[in-house]
């Protein structure tokens, strides 16, 4: 009989699972059809009455927890899924099968589940199927699963390094000039400017690359530029943003690559540009406004009094039929 194979992420959690410190374990939520992400419990500390305390990791923080626990869990969860080859989704239907998890559903008879939630200070396993450890599975990572998961963590990290690099990344802006607070100052209500915009690619960062396909490019470590975003007044809108995904799985395509194999060097030498360019635009767009703002201001004064007088005279009109209904309007 030929021997079982096991995609990197089966492997990859073997490898979680049959750790040396403390132990862990895996419930999935069960609802019909409905297919969720397990969640990972990690036992390492005891209560003062000697119960578990279980550490749990799954894909949602909870609301009512702290910034600094929530930053905590999320890091957790990238740290997690990057291992797990970039999913918390394993199907360990493989892996039951062959004794090396042992399953328990939800409806399952027995005290096994019950008597194993005693153990803990907390653990709600309603609705939820209990993935375990076995002794058979302790046996076959110690003898095989170990190399086999060694062996393809290698191969990938040799494959992560072939593709590694720094690249400078792009985005998509359409922009106006940013006028000053004086010239903003002068615009009566009602004026909308005639600002010029205009359609460029601007860098806005650097990340490196780790993986790649012809169609996209996998990163990590992104890194935006510290006023990539402009001042915050509006004067932007992105058309397309590079940056696609979620930690640890992000991706950019290839249109969002400015420099490929590119260093700090040309990152900053871009950037220099960037500020410059859109600091000219910025003053160029200022000088010619402060030439033609009191032509627009008076032009805009001329219309208002316009239609003040035409309602002047619309008012008349209907007030002298009302009040005269048999007399034809002159």
């Amino acid at each position: 009989m030929s021997k079982p194979k096991f995609s990197y992420s089966e492997l990859a959690l073997m490898n979680w699972v049959y750790q040396d410190k403390g132990f862990r374990f895996l419930t999935k939520f069960v609802a019909g059809s409905s297919s969720f992400d397990p969640q990972y419990h990690e036992i390492v500390d005891r209560d003062a009455d000697g119960k578990y305390i279980d550490n749990v990791i799954n894909g949602s923080s909870s609301t009512s927890w702290s910034q600094e626990k929530q930053k905590v869990h999320g890091d957790r969860i990238i740290s997690l899924t990057r291992s797990l080859g970039g999913t918390l989704n394993v199907n360990c239907g493989n892996l039951t099968k062959l004794g090396y998890l042992s399953y328990h559903a939800p409806l399952s008879s027995g005290d096994e589940r019950a008597n194993f939630a005693a153990k803990f200070a907390k653990l709600d396993l309603l609705h939820t199927a209990l993935l375990r450890s076995t002794a058979k599975g302790r046996t076959w990572y110690a003898e095989e699963g170990k190399a086999l998961y060694e062996a393809a963590h290698e191969k990938r990290e040799a494959k992560r390094k072939s593709a590694e690099r720094m690249v400078v990344l792009c985005a998509e802006f359409t922009m106006e000039p940013e006028l000053s607070d004086e010239l903003r100052a002068m615009v009566p209500d009602g004026l909308k400017l005639p600002l010029p915009s205009r359609k460029i690619i601007r860098p806005i960062g650097t990340a490196t690359v780790i993986a790649e396909t012809e169609k996209r490019l996998t990163i990590e470590n992104v890194s935006h530029f510290e006023d990539w975003l402009r001042y915050g007044r509006g004067t932007y809108r992105i058309n397309r943003w590079p940056v696609q995904g979620r930690e640890p799985n992000l991706y950019v395509e290839p249109w969002a690559i400015m420099v490929d194999h590119a260093n700090d060097d040309i990152a900053a030498k871009l950037r220099e540009i960037d500020v410059d360019d859109v600091e000219s635009f910025d003053r160029t767009g200022n000088h010619h406004m402060k030439l033609i703002l009191p032509l627009l201001i008076r032009m805009h004064s001329h219309l208002k009094q316009n239609n003040a007088a035409r309602e002047d005279i619309m008012r008349e009109a209907i007030e002298s039929f009302t009040a005269n209904p048999d007399v034809k309007p002159r």
